[in-house]
């Protein structure tokens, strides 16, 4: 009887030390927030002109840059803090892992010829919402939680209406990471 007391604090204090790790990273969950709908809103609107071929560029562009703001704050904030938290290495291992999976799908989608890419978006929410839930798993996040369960749920909009399945990712990503990056408990 005494062990699930004992137990239940150890969670309690890896809950607490997940979210001291994880504080000082929500400015990044804001940055993507509002990259991820300019790309979605941009590739709308070249969609609406003609310009399909400009979307890949924009979102590759925005990626970059979004991934480049990441590696840079990351890297100050360790640096203030002397802390690297190994959450940290297998939160990135995991996106990294994500954002892999997205492109070749991309790529599936592009050079293979398998499935149009208006799917894309559809086909990419449910990898999306797998590695929020783990992110979810690894900070202790009732947030990350409920963003999985937005972004899978997201899907069926997306292949009911494949023509407007970038802009819905993008708004539903955006805004799931908007709150993560405002809320004070990950």
């Amino acid at each position: 009887m005494e062990r699930e007391p004992a137990a239940e604090e150890l969670g309690r204090l890896l809950a607490m030390g997940a979210r001291r790790h994880f504080e000082p990273y929500r400015k990044l969950f804001l940055i993507w927030g509002i990259l991820l709908p300019i790309a979605g809103g941009g590739s709308e609107l070249f969609a609406r002109i003609g310009k399909e071929g400009w979307i890949p560029a924009l979102w590759l562009s925005l990626v970059a840059l979004g991934m480049a703001i990441s590696v840079i704050a990351s890297r100050r904030i360790q640096r203030r803090s002397g802390v690297r938290p190994a959450l940290l290495g297998y939160h990135i291992a995991l996106w990294l892992g994500c954002s892999g999976c997205i492109i070749s799908l991309y790529l599936i989608g592009a050079l293979g010829d398998v499935f149009p890419l208006a799917y894309l978006p559809a086909l990419s929410l449910p990898v999306i919402a797998l590695c929020a839930l783990v992110s979810g798993a690894l900070f202790r996040s009732r947030g990350l939680y409920a963003a999985s369960a937005c972004l899978l749920t997201g899907a069926v909009p997306a292949v009911i209406f494949p023509e407007r399945g970038s802009l819905i990712q993008a708004a539903l990503l955006g805004i799931a990471l908007i709150i993560l990056g405002s809320r004070r408990n990950g």
